[in-house]
């Protein structure tokens, strides 16, 4: 065996030696050997150095403790952010009794960055000493930043202690509203389905407003057809619409837990909000109306419902929504669609389509809908979301788009 192999065989040993010993352990080891000895032997010396080394242990576990006693703190934080941007937080820390604390840290562990730690180094506190920081926003929502926790191993490093203070700053200062990160959208395109006289295709129109019934002509859709009223009068009969403004745009959430993979800002209905906060951004930006639904109340209306608006303050009523909706009403996607088309609402709607599963070659144009296909389908690969690797990169194909982990939704919607 070469020299070189026995020390690469000893490392890791030392290294688990390493981890189980600290300073504090090896000193109050030679504190009882100095004792010890002193003791046996009679030595004065060697008390002098047990009790030496016995008070750089009291005041290595002491110190830390009494150097985060009589702070306080203040902060102040943005009223709003979006998710992908920045945060910049400044928080004062204030003394009482000593004119200095030293050495501290701000620690830091935000709910809106989940899984990561901020660390703020202070060399030292002057009565009032004001840090300002930026934190990187990864999830969206409401937020109170109360505490912040301050940590220290002043003065001897031996041992750390921390402490938790409550800010004490105004409501307003510590309230953080997270958005959804908006992304560029190039275009919209829509599901295209064969004509009535089946002669050429053309782009759906949304569900119009019924108005009437009248016979049956040469050339109307049979989807049109009345089958009641066939039946009740013996002649087919038709429905007659009032065709409204084609340019709204109504997207619709699906809200059941069950249907959903992921975790944090990977989780799907996650891509599900940033993908609906980008199209309403981008039809408010074209002069379109754009309204929101989700989920139903106990009465069967949809328990989201935001009816298709234009301008600024339709999109700021949007995005608010948006901030705060959860994936927690287990109702049926298509439940939700049928109460969505009982509203009358006549607005192109973009499903988002979540498959528990591997989505199949031919996706969501494959189901079976409670009502007509909606113009605009947002499929999600479930297997995927639940893995955290997709198989397949998200794409979009005739008003279909395919989404999957991971997948960049600046170039999916571009």
């Amino acid at each position: 065996m070469s020299p070189d192999e026995g020390l690469d065989t000893s490392l890791p040993a030392l290294a688990a030696l390493e981890g189980k010993l600290s300073l504090r352990i090896v000193l109050a080891a030679l504190a009882a050997a100095f004792f010890l000895i002193a003791w046996n032997r009679g030595i004065t010396l060697l008390y002098g150095s047990f009790a030496l080394v016995l008070a750089t242990i009291a005041i290595a576990a002491i110190a830390p403790r009494l150097n985060l006693a009589g702070l306080s703190a203040s902060r102040r934080a943005p009223r709003e952010a979006s998710v992908g941007g920045t945060a910049r937080l400044s928080l004062t820390l204030e003394t009482r009794g000593w004119p200095r604390r030293y050495m501290l840290e701000i620690v830091e562990r935000l709910p809106f960055a989940p899984g990561r730690e901020v660390l703020v180094f202070i060399p030292h506190v002057d009565r009032a000493t004001r840090v300002e920081y930026d934190v990187s926003c990864t999830l969206r929502g409401r937020y109170r930043l109360e505490n912040v926790a301050v940590a220290t191993g002043f003065p001897l490093g031996m041992a750390r202690a921390a402490r938790e203070l409550h800010c004490n700053s105004s409501s307003r200062a510590l309230e953080l509203t997270v958005y959804p990160r908006i992304v560029p959208v190039g275009g919209l395109s829509v599901r295209r389905a064969v004509g009535g006289d089946g002669s050429r295709p053309v782009v759906a129109r949304g569900r119009d407003v019924f108005r009437e019934t009248r016979p049956y002509r040469h050339g109307d859709s049979m989807r049109d057809i009345h089958w009641r009223a066939s039946a009740r009068t013996g002649e087919l009969v038709v429905k007659e619409f009032d065709q409204v403004d084609a340019e709204n745009l109504l997207l619709i959430l699906d809200l059941d837990p069950r249907v959903h993979e992921g975790r944090d800002e990977r989780h799907s209905f996650e891509y599900a909000v940033e993908i609906a906060a980008s199209i309403a951004a981008w039809a408010i930006a074209r002069g379109q109306a754009i309204g929101l639904a989700g989920g139903l109340d106990a009465t069967g209306f949809p328990r989201l419902w935001i009816p298709p608006g234009r301008g600024h303050s339709a999109l700021r009523a949007l995005l608010k929504a948006l901030v705060d909706v959860r994936a927690d009403c287990r109702v049926p996607y298509s439940a939700v669609l049928q109460s969505v088309a009982a509203t009358g609402c006549g607005a192109q709607r973009v499903a988002f389509v979540h498959w528990r599963g591997t989505v199949p070659p031919e996706g969501s144009a494959s189901r079976t809908w409670p009502t007509s296909p909606p113009e605009v389908m947002i499929e999600f690969d479930g297997d995927s979301f639940r893995s955290g690797r997709a198989a397949r990169p998200g794409f979009s194909k005739n008003g279909i788009y395919r989404v999957t982990a991971g997948t960049d939704l600046a170039a999916l919607l571009g």
